[in-house]
């Protein structure tokens, strides 16, 4: 996962990790990213980062800019077998 700010505004993202095992999403982890004006944060690994395994098969991150600036969210999923990358940009509600 990954933030970047664009306006010059140091900030501050909230992100909320999902379970989607069954119909109901279950709030797994959640926890602040600090991000500076103009700058760029690459949260690698963020089950890890946010204290959970990563042997989800299916998860949703809820991404909320909590003060600052603009700030543009991705992320991205690396196939274990083939090395290959997979972009995911994030939708805004």
């Amino acid at each position: 996962m990954g933030f970047t700010e664009m306006d010059g505004t140091a900030s501050t993202i909230h992100v909320k990790l999902y379970g989607l095992n069954g119909s109901t999403p279950t709030l797994l982890a959640e926890r602040d990213f600090n991000v500076d004006a103009y700058g760029h944060v690459q949260a690698n690994r963020v089950f890890g980062l946010m204290g959970l395994s990563d042997d989800y098969e299916e998860a949703l991150a809820e991404v909320e800019v909590t003060s600052g600036g603009s700030v543009y969210v991705y992320a991205s999923n690396v196939d274990a077998a083939t090395g290959d990358a997979e972009f995911i940009s994030a939708m805004k509600e």
